[in-house]
C-alpha cells in the first residue's frame, strides 16, 4: 500500500517536467488528465485493499498490484512518447519500474519476466523511432543498463521467493510443533485418549452449555476389573495391551459426539452430550459387553478383561463438575462392591428432604 501510495504521488508530482515543456498547452492537460486518473485508481485501489485486507485472497492481491504496474508502464510510456524527441532523461524512471516488477509484484517469476520485458522493448522503440537519434556509446550504454537491471531484478526476485519458501517452511514446522505439543498436552500417550485434564476442561464446557439450555449430559466412569493383577501376573506390557484395547472398544462403541478419556491408571471416563440415564445406562451395557470380550494372548494364555460402569446424568440442582463426577464415582464403587463386571447408575434425588445427597443404584 505504501509503494502504491508512494508511486501515485510521485507519478502527479512530475507533471511540473511536463509544464516546463508545454505549459498550458493541450498536450499538458491531457498528460495531466491521465496522471489524474492513475492517482484517482491508485486511491480506489488503496481504500479496496484496505476494506477487504482480511478477506481478500493473495492471488487476487497480487493480481491487483499488476494490472497497477502495468497501468503505471503505460502512463509512463504515453509521457515519454509525448515529450520532445531529445528528452531521453526517463531511463532512470524505467529501470526503477522494471525492477519493482521482479521485487514488488509477488506472482509467478515468469508472469513477471513478461511485463517487464514488453516495457523494456516499448522503451527501446520509443528510443530508435520517436527520440533523436542518439550515438552508438549512449544506445549501448541504455541497452546495458536495462540488460543489468533484468538480471539483477530475477536474481533479487529468486532469492526472495527462496527466502519466503523457507520462511513458510519455518513456520509450517512451528504449526506442526504446536500441533504436536498441544495433541501431547491434551492426550494419553499410551492410548491416544484425551488425558484427565482436557477431559475435565471439556465437561465443564458441556457443564455450562447445560446451564445455559438445559440440554442433558450424562457421564460413564468405567474401571477395569483386577487390572493389578493382570499387571502382577503378566507383566506391565500385557497390562499396557489391555489398556489399548480397551480404549479401542470404547471409541468404536461411542457416538461421535461422546468424549473418551483416560482419567485414571486403569479408569476411563466417557461424557455423553444429549442423554439421559437411562439413555446411557443402554450405551454403558453394551459397552460393558463389548469390553467383556476383549483378550490377548500371554504365552499362549488367553487373558480377558471385564469393566465395571458407574453412570450419573447432570441435574439443575448441580452446582459444579465435582459434585457429577462424585456421583459417578459412587455408583462405580457399587458396581465394583457388588460383584463388578456390571453397570450401576445414580440417579439423583431432585428434592432431597436433608439437603444431602440421595442414590438410587441399579445393577446392570
Amino acid at each position: 500500500i505504501n509503494a502504491i501510495a508512494l508511486g501515485a504521488i510521485f507519478t502527479l508530482l512530475l507533471a511540473y517536467i511536463d509544464f516546463l515543456f508545454f505549459k498550458t498547452s493541450q498536450m499538458f492537460y491531457l498528460l495531466l488528465g491521465m496522471r489524474v486518473i492513475f492517482l484517482t485508481y491508485s486511491i480506489l485501489l488503496i481504500r479496496s485493499i484496505n476494506r477487504n485486507r482480511d478477506s481478500i485472497r493473495p492471488s487476487n492481491l497480487e493480481i491487483k498490484i499488476l494490472i497497477w504496474f502495468l497501468t503505471l508502464s503505460f502512463l509512463l510510456l504515453s509521457v515519454d512518447y509525448g515529450r520532445p524527441s531529445s528528452y531521453i532523461q526517463n531511463q532512470a524512471i524505467y529501470v526503477l519500474i522494471i525492477f519493482s516488477f521482479y521485487t514488488v509484484v509477488q506472482i509467478p517469476l515468469r508472469s513477471r519476466l513478461i511485463p517487464a520485458l514488453l516495457l523494456t522493448v516499448a522503451d527501446l522503440l520509443i528510443l530508435f523511432l520517436i527520440k533523436d537519434p542518439m550515438t552508438v556509446q549512449s544506445i549501448n550504454m541504455i541497452v546495458a543498463i536495462q540488460l543489468i537491471t533484468h538480471v539483477l531484478g530475477i536474481q533479487t526476485a529468486n532469492q526472495t521467493i527462496a527466502y519466503r519458501t523457507e520462511q513458510f517452511s519455518l513456520f509450517q514446522q512451528k504449526e506442526n510443533a504446536l500441533k504436536e505439543m498441544d495433541q501431547l498436552a491434551k492426550h494419553d500417550g499410551l492410548t491416544g485418549l484425551i488425558n484427565r485434564r482436557h477431559f475435565f476442561e471439556l465437561l465443564n464446557k458441556e457443564y455450562q452449555r447445560f446451564m445455559r439450555l438445559r440440554e442433558p449430559f450424562c457421564i460413564l466412569i468405567l474401571d477395569i476389573d483386577d487390572f493389578k493383577k493382570i499387571n502382577d501376573k503378566y507383566g506391565h506390557a500385557a497390562g499396557d495391551e489391555v489398556l489399548r484395547k480397551i480404549s479401542k472398544a470404547l471409541l468404536e462403541n461411542a457416538r461421535t459426539m461422546d468424549v473418551v478419556s483416560r482419567v485414571g491408571g486403569e479408569e476411563f471416563a466417557v461424557l455423553c452430550p444429549g442423554l439421559d440415564v437411562k439413555d446411557a445406562f443402554s450405551i454403558g451395557e453394551r459397552t460393558r459387553i463389548i469390553c467383556e470380550n476383549v483378550s490377548l494372548k500371554v504365552d499362549k494364555k488367553l487373558v480377558s478383561v471385564t469393566t465395571s460402569i458407574g453412570i450419573t446424568e447432570v441435574h439443575q440442582s448441580d452446582n459444579d463438575i465435582e459434585g457429577i463426577m462424585r456421583r459417578a464415582d459412587v455408583a462405580l464403587y457399587s458396581a465394583k462392591s457388588n460383584g463388578k463386571n456390571q453397570v450401576v447408575m445414580s440417579e439423583f434425588n431432585l428434592k432431597p428432604k436433608s439437603g444431602n445427597e440421595s442414590y438410587q443404584l441399579f445393577g446392570g
